[in-house]
Formats: structure tokens, C-alpha cells, sequence
């Protein structure tokens, strides 16, 4: 039996870390893991909500440039 995936699109705040929804920290919290295009400012972001979700940096699509 293979067991489907979830995808969740979380939005994150530009400046101010405190300016995240609850169910944003707690998407975050519980999923296995996170990517991000700027791992930087990701690691800042979660660092100050102590999580320690997986954070991988994922490119935009070629299209994209």
C-alpha cells in the first residue's frame, strides 16, 4: 500500500519574524520537511519559532529566470 504525500504552501513574513500565523508555526512544526528558496533567511525564520524541521533549498523552475 503506498501512502500519499501532502504539499503545504506556507506563506512567511518579509521583515518582521513575529508577523506569522499560529497555524503557520505549526504547519512548519509538523511536517517532515521544508523548502525554501533563501535557506538564510528560512533558518532565521524557524531558529526564532525553535523549529527544527529539515530545510532544504529548492531553485526556481528554469522558467522562472
Amino acid at each position: 500500500m503506498s501512502e500519499k504525500g501532502q504539499l503545504f504552501v506556507v506563506g512567511t513574513p518579509i521583515g518582521n519574524l513575529k508577523d506569522i500565523t499560529i497555524r503557520a508555526i505549526s504547519t512548519l512544526q509538523n511536517v517532515d520537511l521544508i523548502l525554501a528558496e533563501d535557506t538564510r533567511n528560512s533558518k532565521k525564520l524557524l531558529n526564532a519559532h525553535s523549529i527544527d524541521t529539515c530545510l532544504l533549498y529548492t531553485s526556481p523552475s528554469p522558467r522562472d529566470s
